[in-house]
């Protein structure tokens, strides 16, 4: 290499490292504008100096760990969610949009129940976690699918990316398992279904309130066996027209609103209904929101608790598991009666025998 390629060469080199810097100082302004953190650069260490460094006052690498699986855990927060899904307020479900409360608390947003001054309709969110809102519209009765579908893509993009650059939700969101039908015994489920009808009926009767009427989709098998199943667990007679009506909304995950305030609730999908406002009958199914686990299976991850092949394969509805788990006590508690009239039968022949031969 002569001297005048070695001077080039240097020339160059120092061109190149001078844009670099001022490439590294417009970075830094467009972060500082925009509030973001500067890049920290790590100093490189020689092997001598790496000596001591796992001193006991550092935090170790399993602590850095639990630290992480901390954050991980709060993602993941079934409390935390359904805190954030309680706070949409009814004017974001009055009206169609491109994603639903609970996809949006997936991802760490909550409702302010605010609206802009432009868009009424346009509900704000926030994120509790880096400060940025998001503003979802709500969709016109004239859009094509095809309009639908392309703003339902970009707001599920901006779930993500709405979040901060180092906000942890802009990387993760909770864990579908997190929100789904809560599995419990088949002991447990009748206990619910049972207390929460008697709790409704008790409530009515007291403040003197009639039981709604309802639309549902059971068919007559069904409806025979919760109307046995008022009969048998009603033994004391109230003065209420249709008491199998609030076995019906038990059915269907309904619990009572308020003892002082005869009405329903669900506490999975945050719904509440009293029973003094209904002007037309009240939807068991429909009155619940569309993700509900009692009304969607997706979200439910419940399975029957029948045994057959199909058992483990096929999701089923919170409130379908719970018309299973109906099923199987009204068989058990037909043949515990048949068994227990075919035994009075038995004992009355023997006597009537001893009879006749004394």
């Amino acid at each position: 290499m002569t001297e005048s390629d070695s001077i080039q060469l240097s020339t160059d080199t120092d061109d190149v490292r001078k844009e670099a810097e001022e490439l590294k100082d417009l970075i830094q302004q467009v972060r500082s504008r925009i509030d973001l953190p500067p890049i920290f650069k790590a100093k490189k260490r020689c092997f001598e100096q790496l000596d001591g460094i796992y001193d006991s006052s550092l935090p170790s690498k399993k602590i850095l760990l639990e630290d992480n699986n901390v954050e991980l855990s709060k993602i993941d927060s079934r409390e935390d969610l359904m805190t954030r899904l309680s706070s949409y307020s009814t004017n974001f479900h009055l009206t169609q949009r491109p994603v639903t409360a609970l996809g949006c608390a997936k991802h760490g947003w909550k409702d302010t129940d605010k609206t802009t001054e432009k868009e009424p309709d346009t509900c704000v969110l926030c994120c509790d976690t880096c400060g940025n809102n998001i503003f979802v519209i709500a969709i016109k009765h004239k859009a094509s699918e095809k309009v639908i579908n392309e703003v339902k893509k970009r707001y599920e993009a901006g779930l993500y990316n709405g979040h901060k650059e180092l906000c942890q939700w802009r990387t993760q969101k909770c864990d579908d398992g997190v929100y789904c039908f809560p599995l419990v015994t088949i002991e447990s489920g009748l206990e619910k279904f049972k207390g929460d009808a008697n709790n409704i009926i008790s409530a009515c009767v007291k403040k003197q309130q009639a039981l709604p009427t309802l639309c549902h989709e059971l068919d007559d098998r069904t409806l025979i066996k919760v109307k046995y199943f008022a009969e048998q667990t009603q033994k004391e007679h109230v003065e209420l027209d249709n008491v199998e009506t609030a076995y019906i909304l038990s059915l269907f995950g309904w619990e009572l609103l308020h003892a002082d305030i005869p009405g329903v609730k669900c506490d999975l999908c945050c719904t509440r209904k009293a029973f003094y406002l209904l002007n037309e009958p009240f939807d068991a199914s429909r009155g619940h929101k569309s993700y509900c686990p009692y009304v969607n299976a997706e979200t439910a991850n419940a399975y029957t608790p029948k045994g057959f092949s199909l058992s483990r394969t096929q999701k089923i509805s919170g409130s379908d598991w719970m018309k299973d788990v109906l099923s199987l006590e009204y068989v058990i508690l037909i043949k515990s009666r048949d068994l227990s009239l075919s035994y009075d039968d038995a004992l009355d022949e023997k006597i009537r025998k001893l009879q006749n031969n004394i």
